[in-house]
């Protein structure tokens, strides 16, 4: 005698409820063969639907033991249950449980996307399922749309995807009326004929006349198990060609065997195959599932947005600003030192305020770390030509001025030695001033102004600078130091001295230096230093905190970002536990539920992080058209650090849900209102 299909000893099933030992079942020994239609009926709360439960592998007895075609199935571990779920049980229940975000056709395909099965093989098996079951023209129309009856026909189609050997209905007939009842019956009746094990829970006695056989089932306990007076005679749907279940005899639970069943001779590389066709079916529920929800995607997503735009923008600022500071001190002049004279007090007297002559320049141009150097000093004048006229500020300065301040010429050159010499009435002029003297597009070359009254030939037109030391509109007039002095400024003491050390000096070192020789000459410290790179120094230093301040919060934001990427997530778990529950009755494992919530998660973060991106570079633009002297210079590494980010972010703030939703169990799920 052949060995049962199913076979239960000494079955229990009990736990604990505020204290309270519940006992659900208690001692079944129950065999069933293969191909037999069984009902097992008994009131509401007699343990029936869970005994139904745990012989489709949806939960385990907590004493006896379980074999299915002579084999513990109680020793498989969570995969090889899901496994025997999705390739051998079909489930049919009361409330149908179908998706409602699927259409039928998609809704028959679910056990066959956890099988692996290709994409356009399970499309072409559901629409010969629904076409046997009359609903060739309902494929494409959602549950809503559907019929009870029709909703039943789709649930039993889906049962059969993957073949469906055992087929396990739980109140089935419960939620229809007489003639949806009478058709879904019929239906089982042609199913049985064509060789599949059918197990049904009613307490409708209507239904349990279908069955060979009823097991009658109160308080846990078997307490009838007997056959039906008669057999059904053939209807209508006995010449039906109903698709047959593969047969599964020889399947090792434990792995051992049949492992790839129905895989062909490559088994290795079709697993790979399948993985990917999963992969890209998971991909596409967990659009479908964030599309259905495009409000709070939308939100959710914002954070990340915001937190990634953020961190690149604020770089990208960082980057312009420092680069126009290395501008602003390049236009101070390269490897610069400034010496102005200073008096101990308010109080002291004007020769002690103006205490640096040319022979101190002199002095400091003679170290042989100095490039060059020169003198400065100044009077605001008018200027005038024709009948233009302004308020500027006239400069008198060495030849080496231009060379010190870093300033290039539009037009001209500057002063040579024999101008100096014969302290000739030239001048070097600004573009600003020559647009003010002469007009647009005139041309001040050799056209003689007057400084103060004063005449003078414009030799140079210095191009315009642009930066947070300089006024693009000033007026500004360089004359030789000894014209200026003797011609203009009726004073001989320079405002103030300037070197340019060699680049490959110390500009700190230099400064000490030159400090310590100029006042040994003086006999005191009676001048003040500007050092240039040190002050590029300092404001890199504070712009580095507050760049790393500004970084701080961005990356801050980025994470509230997560936060809520989480939120969204168990609350999305929360409204769609039954369908994680019913996505494991058809054969989902786990990690099909954790990879699942995980892409949803991941593709949050990835396009959040996307558009973050884009929303910089936007910005950029915008800050470029506007702001002509300013650009926001954006990082490749930066912008790929941010991006990779916001992925992390993404898989970590949604590996906790998504575990959490793959721990839930299959009953309980189901149970979820």
């Amino acid at each position: 005698m052949s060995e049962p299909l199913i076979q239960l000893s000494n079955v229990s099933r009990h736990y604990e409820a505020g204290g309270e030992h519940i006992v659900v079942l208690e001692d079944i020994n129950l065999t069933i063969n293969a191909g037999e239609f069984v009902a097992i009926v008994g009131t509401s709360g007699s343990g029936k639907t869970t005994l139904l439960n745990i012989i489709g592998c949806l939960a385990r007895p907590s004493a006896g033991t379980y074999k299915l075609d002579g084999q513990l199935v109680f020793d498989a571990d969570g995969e090889k249950l899901a496994k025997l779920r999705r390739e051998y049980f079909g489930f049919i229940f009361q409330r149908y449980n179908l998706l409602s975000h699927l259409s039928a056709a998609e809704n028959v395909e679910v056990p066959a996307v956890y099988a692996g099965t290709p994409s356009v093989e399970r499309r072409h098996r559901a629409e010969k399922l629904l076409s046997l079951l009359g609903l060739a023209r309902r494929a494409r129309h959602r549950p809503n749309q559907l019929s009870g009856g029709q909703q039943q026909r789709v649930s039993i189609a889906r049962a059969l995807m993957n073949g469906g050997t055992v087929l396990l209905g739980d109140e089935p007939t419960g939620a229809l009326d007489s003639k949806s009842a009478r058709e879904v019956m019929e239906i089982f009746d042609a199913l049985h004929r064509q060789g599949h094990t059918v197990v049904l829970v009613s307490h409708d006695e209507r239904v349990a006349e279908h069955a060979h056989r009823v097991i009658k089932i109160e308080d846990g306990k078997i307490v009838d198990d007997r056959p039906t007076s008669t057999a059904k005679t053939e209807d209508a749907y006995s010449s039906v060609a109903l698709p047959v279940g593969s047969h599964w005899l020889g399947l090792s639970i434990s792995g051992e065997k049949n492992e790839c069943p129905a895989m062909g001779a490559s088994c290795q590389k079709r697993s790979v195959v399948t993985r990917i066709g999963c992969l890209r079916t998971s991909v596409g529920i967990a659009l479908r599932s964030l599309a259905n929800n495009r409000l709070r995607t939308a939100l959710t997503m914002l954070g990340v947005v915001i937190g990634v735009a953020a961190v690149v923008s604020i770089v990208a600022l960082s980057l312009g600003a420092e680069e126009r500071t290395l501008d602003t001190i390049r236009s101070l002049g390269t490897n610069t030192i400034t010496f102005w004279p200073i008096g101990d007090s308010d109080k002291a007297s004007p020769s002690l305020r103006k205490s640096l002559t040319l022979a101190d320049l002199k002095l400091l141009a003679a170290q042989d770390y100095v490039d060059s150097g020169t003198a400065e000093i100044e009077k605001f004048v008018l200027i005038q030509h024709g009948h233009a006229h302004g308020r500027g500020r006239l400069v008198g300065v060495n030849k080496d001025y231009f060379r010190v301040r870093g300033l290039s010429f539009l037009r001209g050159t500057g002063f040579d030695d024999d101008e100096f010499a014969k302290n000739t009435q030239v001048v070097v002029i600004s573009q600003a001033a020559q647009r003010k003297l002469f007009g647009q597009y005139g041309d001040a070359m050799g056209q003689v102004i007057a400084v103060n009254n004063a005449p003078a030939t414009v030799i140079g037109v210095v191009k315009e600078k642009r930066d947070m030391f300089s006024d693009p509109s000033a007026l500004d007039v360089w004359m030789p130091l000894s014209a200026a002095t003797t011609r203009v400024m009726g004073r001989q003491l320079p405002d103030r001295l300037i070197v340019r050390v060699l680049g490959d000096h110390s500009t700190d070192d230099a400064e000490a230096r030159l400090s310590d020789v100029l006042a040994q000459r003086h006999g005191r410290k009676d001048f003040a230093t500007f050092n240039a790179n040190s002050f590029a120094k300092l404001l890199n230093k504070t712009q580095d905190i507050m760049t790393t301040l500004m970084i701080v919060v961005a990356i801050t934001t980025l994470g509230v970002g997560g936060i809520g990427v989480m939120n969204m997530m168990l609350v999305s778990i929360k409204e769609r536990t039954r369908e994680i529950g019913i996505r494991m009755a058809v054969g989902a494992r786990h990690s099909d539920i954790l990879q699942q919530f995980l892409l949803e998660a991941v593709f949050l973060c990835v396009s959040g992080g996307l558009i973050g991106l884009v929303l910089s570079l936007a910005l950029s633009e915008c800050v470029s058209y506007f702001a002509n002297d300013w650009a926001m210079l954006q990082s490749p590494i930066t912008a790929a650090t941010a991006f990779a980010s916001s992925t992390l972010v993404g898989v970590i703030f949604g590996l906790m849900p998504a575990r959490r939703a793959a721990r839930l169990d299959p009953i309980d799920a189901l149970a979820h209102d």
